[in-house]
């Protein structure tokens, strides 16, 4: 949490002076610790050699997150040649790096 709260620092310094700094360094620490920024920016650190699908994996473990993908509709993706996948992901990244995972099985 300690990058985000020099970024932040840098870039809006009235805010960690006099009263407004009592108030906002104790609820950056909170949010900090709601957020669990600090373990993002740990795997980031332990994992950024990782390309392609190891870091997917590795994310997705990370994560805790698992899908099930039936057999039948793995094998209708090409192995090779273009691919369009066209999908509805209301949740973002996580439905993402599982789609990865997923098409990188093929």
């Amino acid at each position: 949490m300690h990058q985000i709260e020099h970024r932040l620092q840098q870039r809006y310094p009235d805010w960690f002076h006099g009263p407004r700094g009592h108030l906002a360094r104790p609820l950056l620490r909170q949010v900090g610790r709601w957020s669990r920024l600090d373990r993002v920016q740990e795997f980031l650190r332990d994992n950024g050699d990782r390309h392609g699908f190891a870091f997917v994996t590795a994310a997705l473990d990370f994560l805790g997150s698992r899908y099930e993908v039936e057999p039948a509709a793995l094998a209708r993706i090409p192995a090779s040649g273009r691919l369009l996948v066209v999908a509805n992901h209301p949740s973002g990244a996580l439905d993402a790096l599982a789609l990865l995972d997923a098409l990188g099985q093929v």
